[in-house]
């Protein structure tokens, strides 16, 4: 669990700083499941120029309760928690103080979506919140607000998980959660406790963070299930490891094959024995100046790797058909498919709320972004830091083309 929060404080000397202001959204890694929003009376007076920052005065705190009447409830809302924050630094520093003032010792696993940021959208121009708020298209409408910043700080951690090609994010909690087995059926219980009947990517973590197993979340019971069953040494290794799971939901299936295979190429979990790229099983190749499809290309270039003869068969047919030139060694599928310009997909979210965005630039696919506006599509920059990217190859361009509503595969071009 995470416990994503943002204080306000008295300004003044550091250590006689007081928190006038805290929030703390308790998130699980998908949605936010508690939260604690408050005001509290520092019983000081609250500096002039963090009066104008955050419009916080005397009046408004005068009624506020004092620390030590909220102090109960901040423990329970971050238990087996890790604090998330931007300069996670600072408020974890106030939190303790005081907390040190009551007599109680505080500690807690900390994370800092500023370096996070740093390590997976590089090359930006700074990295505080105000700026990475622009970067990315985040509305914060209550700046220097404890709500309004943690609420922009828990946007951002969701866009880093999106980001976070190594599953670390997901992989850490078991790194603070993990507890010694006492039995396997308890183990597959917590294992399982993350099996949905929705669309997504499953994972297995050890003790240590580290992924060693992924599939496709409707596969996930039956895998994990079969392995427990299992007295082979390879599953008895397995069963000593596997700590905890993960699921990132998706909104379709074809997107979670998509992802379920970016991320074996990622990570190579050591447990997955073969990739999902052996379920799709035709090709569809050039031979002869000709896109064909079949089972054996043999070393002839494939194009797409796609679920059934039909669909290869009528993908190689619409390739033929709108082929003009042919140059051996070139990805005609790209040409034919993708316009040079910039293409945005729009497919249904994970809920009635949120559109699916697929990112195709210079024929090459940037990646995919959730909006429940259209905000982040109107900056490009914003568009490309955000898009969480998938293996663009031919595995996924069959997926894609499978799917897709920019070229019906019967010969409707749908725009």
């Amino acid at each position: 669990m995470f416990a994503i929060l943002d204080t306000e404080t008295t300004g003044g000397q550091v250590g006689e700083e007081k928190i006038i202001d805290l929030a703390i959204f308790l998130h699980d890694g998908e949605k936010v499941v508690d939260q604690l929003i408050t005001l509290i009376n520092p019983l000081k007076p609250i500096q002039p120029f963090v009066q104008k920052m955050t419009g916080i005065g005397p009046n408004m705190v005068r009624q506020a309760p004092r620390f030590h009447e909220v102090a109960k409830r901040i423990v329970e809302i971050t238990e087996n928690a890790v604090l998330i924050g931007h300069n996670i630094a600072f408020d974890y520093r106030m939190l303790r103080q005081e907390f040190a003032e009551l007599g109680f010792t505080f500690e807690r696993e900390t994370l800092d979506t500023l370096f996070l940021a740093e390590g997976l959208i590089p090359g930006l121009p700074a990295y505080g919140l105000s700026k990475l708020c622009q970067e990315l298209n985040i509305v914060n409408p209550d700046k220097h607000r404890a709500e309004g910043d943690a609420r922009a700080t828990m946007e951002l951690f969701e866009i880093l998980i999106q980001k976070d090609e190594q599953k670390k994010l997901f992989g850490i909690r078991s790194m603070y959660t993990a507890q010694p087995k006492e039995q396997l059926g308890k183990t597959l219980r917590t294992l399982l406790r993350n099996v949905t009947t929705r669309h997504g990517v499953y994972y297995v973590f050890d003790a240590e963070g580290k992924c060693i197993y992924l599939c496709p979340l409707y596969q996930a019971k039956e895998n994990i299930t079969r392995r427990f069953l299992s007295d082979t040494t390879e599953n008895k290794i397995f069963q000593a490891q596997a700590a905890e799971s993960g699921t990132e939901h998706l909104p379709s299936k074809w997107l979670a094959l998509w992802k379920s295979y970016t991320d074996y190429l990622n990570l190579q979990p050591p447990y997955v024995l073969q990739s999902p790229l052996s379920r799709q099983k035709i090709a569809v190749y050039i031979k002869d100046g000709k896109y064909k499809s079949g089972k054996n290309p043999e070393k002839n270039q494939v194009i797409l790797w796609m679920s059934s003869p039909f669909l290869a068969g009528k993908a190689a047919s619409f390739l033929n058909e709108h082929l003009f030139e042919y140059a051996p060694g070139e990805a005609h599928s790209r040409t034919v498919l993708f316009p040079k310009t910039e293409q945005i997909e729009t497919f249904n979210g994970r809920d009635i709320t949120e559109k699916l965005y697929l990112i195709w630039n210079e024929q090459k696919l940037e990646g995919y972004v959730y909006s429940t506006t259209k905000e982040p599509l109107k900056k490009k920059d914003a568009r490309k830091n955000r898009a969480t990217k998938l293996i663009d190859d031919a595995y996924g361009l069959g997926l894609w083309l499978e799917n897709t509503k920019t070229v019906d595969l019967l010969g409707k071009n749908n725009g």
